[in-house]
């Protein structure tokens, strides 16, 4: 293996680590103070992880393509930055919790549209501080940046 498909795998593990990990704590302490009982949250996590396995990577290029439509750099403003990140995180995060919230953690009709309310708070609240982390483990993992 060369130094080049080393490099390679460096965006997916970085991408696909921080939504992981990212995920549990926020989306779980969510869970929890939604009203969500504690083995509901367990299985909502454990499938989110499944999901976010999947999905991690494809989220970190698709805020990539968002940050690079919009004109979004280094240079560019804090309210630019996260409104772009809060816009990228909710098109592509609520979808994905509502269907594996009804379909593997059986919530109800009420506690469903309960708990998906309170993620889209929560995903327009962390949308930034997560492209943030994001941003943090790919420079932790040195993935080099798309203008390198």
């Amino acid at each position: 293996m060369t130094l080049d498909d080393k490099i390679a795998w460096r965006p997916f593990v970085a991408d696909t680590f921080s939504m992981v990990t990212f995920s549990w704590v926020v989306g779980g302490a969510m869970e929890l103070c939604s009203g969500m009982a504690l083995e509901q949250c367990v299985r909502s996590r454990a499938a989110m992880t499944v999901v976010n396995l999947l999905s991690g990577r494809p989220y970190g290029l698709f805020r990539d393509y968002c940050l690079r439509r919009c004109h979004v750099d280094e240079s560019s403003s804090p309210v630019t930055k996260a409104v772009v990140d809060i816009c990228a995180n909710v098109s592509f995060s609520i979808p994905l919790y509502a269907g594996q919230a009804y379909l593997v953690a059986g919530l109800d009709g009420e506690q469903l549209l309960t708990s998906t309310a309170a993620i889209a708070g929560l995903v327009i609240v962390v949308g930034r501080p997560y492209g943030w982390y994001l941003e943090k483990v790919r420079d932790w993992l040195n993935v080099p940046k798309e203008t390198d």
